[in-house]
Formats: structure tokens, sequence, C-alpha cells
């Protein structure tokens, strides 16, 4: 992820995240929920293996199980703590006084170059996955950065730069269009940072 990193306000972004899972304590939070769910799936298994005492039946039923309850409840949980962690990041970075706007390139350009590499994690659907989708991240920050950018101006913060993060976007989309443009064998392997 650091090698996606274009600038230091992105970095700060992503710093700031880091941190918000630290100060919120989601490493604790999330070991917690698995074992009160833990405990759930053990008297659900417990009865069904009572009702149908079947090894075969057991070890089915309990692979079906761990996966249902994964879908259900961890991969939500986990995507719901990563969204808080880009929020309260979001307002670490404007306090340390960071370019709050770069978050969104951050997620953009990551979403559009997994998608020009062709990078499997980035196609699977958002509900299996245990991260948001880039480009729901960029659209969730997108909508923070308003009151991330009042935070940032009353911590006395220096002015923002007249230069759009967008359009870094833009031109990184046009690069990589010209690219797609060209009948390339080596396309998939290359990478286009800056």
């Amino acid at each position: 992820m650091l090698e996606m990193v274009a600038n230091d306000d992105q970095l700060g972004v992503v710093l700031g995240h880091e941190m918000a899972h630290t100060i919120l304590g989601h490493g604790a939070e999330q070991v917690s929920v698995s074992h009160f769910v833990d405990y759930f799936v053990i008297i659900v298994m417990s009865a069904l293996w009572a009702i149908l005492p079947s090894d075969v039946i057991s070890g089915f039923s309990t692979y079906v199980m761990n996966k249902i309850v994964d879908v259900m409840l961890h991969l939500p949980y986990s995507r719901l703590l990563e969204t808080e962690a880009d929020e309260v990041g979001l307002r670490l970075s404007a306090k340390a006084c960071f370019d709050v706007r770069e978050s969104v390139s951050f997620w953009q350009r990551m979403n559009i170059v997994s998608h020009f590499e062709g990078d499997v994690a980035a196609q699977v659907p958002e509900f299996l996955s245990t991260h948001p989708t880039h480009e729901t991240r960029a659209q969730k920050l997108e909508e923070s950065v308003p009151k991330a950018l009042e935070l940032r101006k009353e911590c006395n913060c220096p002015p923002l730069p007249l230069r759009n993060p967008q359009l870094d976007v833009a031109a990184l989309k046009a690069k990589l269009s010209k690219a797609d443009a060209v009948d390339d064998p080596w396309k998939p392997f290359i990478v286009v940072i800056k």
C-alpha cells in the first residue's frame, strides 16, 4: 500500500487510518466479538450434533455454519471497523494539518491502478471482503472531507495549496487509458505509481 502513496498528505491519511485502529481498540474489539460468536456457534452446533450424531453431517454443518457466520457477521463487522477507522483517521489527519482532500484521491488512485493491473482482490464483491472497496471508501471519505476541512481550519493549520488533488487522479486515468490503448503484452506487469 505504501507504494501507492504519492505524497506526504496521502501518507498522513494512511497513518491516521492505522492510528485510528489502535486508538479505537479495533484489535481487541474483533477478538471479543469473535469469542462471543464462537460461543453461539458451539451451542448451535452441539444441539445439531445431539439431534444428528453423524460425523459427516457434523463436519459439513460446521463448515456451512462458519461460512454463514463469516458472511453475515464477521465480514460486515470488519468493514464497519474499517469505515470507522477511515473517518477517525481523516479527523486525525486534519488535526495534524495534512491536506485531507488527498484521502479521496488516494482511494480513487488505488481503485484505478488495481483495475488496470487486474488485481483479483479488487474484483471480489464487497460483501465477501473484510474491507470496503476502494471506490466505496473514496465516496464515503468525500462526504466527510468538508467537516475535516473545517476541523483543519479550527486547528489553525496553514492554508491548503491551490492545486486540486483530483487533477492528479484525472492525469493518472488519462495515462492509463493511453497505455490501455496500446496492445502491450507486458501491461499486466507494469506498475504506474506517479
